[in-house]
């Protein structure tokens, strides 16, 4: 049922008997293996685990391994942010036609829309040049909505266009996506 290379092999077998009576063999679950190792590789646009399998391992069947060595992250597609749940990070400013928007009709609006999990306000504290004074810095605020939704089910252009319709403009949006970060390569083994 699996091959020779297969990290199934020496797990256990299960047997469970059924509603009706009867019997069926199974695997038992799998425990994650202590992986050792110190390299890390940046997430870049375009990775996939069968690739870096095939760079790392020769192999691109052993993708698991790298599965196996970052289990903070949830699922394979996860661990490259190719996952359809994701991350946006929008700047939002009051419109200066209407300056008392609701921050919190905004983040019940975006809630309400379909494959929207999270969305919340963040407030970030900006240096910037002071306009009175061309050599110094003063600081500024600035406040972003961060929404993580399904990409299956809404697209960025409804989230922004719904920021607009609560009387907020939004800024240019950034994914909080896992590019940039780093996962562990763990080193090759035999067999």
């Amino acid at each position: 049922m699996f091959t020779r290379g297969s990290r199934y092999l020496a797990v256990p077998d299960l047997i469970l008997t059924a509603a009706d009576g009867s019997t069926v063999t199974v695997k038992d679950v799998r425990p994650p293996p202590n992986v050792t190792g110190a390299h890390r590789h940046t997430v870049t646009a375009g990775d996939r685990l069968d690739l870096l399998a095939a760079t790392y391992y020769g192999n691109p069947l052993r993708y698991w391994r790298i599965c196996d060595a970052n289990l903070d992250v949830l699922s394979p597609l996860a661990l490259l942010g190719d996952e359809p749940v994701t991350t946006v990070r929008i700047p939002v400013t009051p419109d200066p036609h209407d300056p008392e928007p609701e921050p919190a009709t905004l983040i019940r609006a975006l809630y309400d829309l379909l494959g929207v999990e999270n969305a919340a306000l963040e407030d970030d504290l900006l240096i910037v040049p002071d306009p009175h004074d061309p050599s110094g810095t003063t600081q500024a605020h600035r406040r972003a909505a961060r929404v993580t939704y399904n990409r299956l089910e809404v697209d960025v252009a409804t989230l922004i266009d719904t920021v607009g319709a609560n009387r907020f403009l939004p800024g240019p949006v950034t994914e909080l996506g896992r590019l940039g970060e780093q996962i562990v390569i763990p080193p090759a083994v035999a067999g």
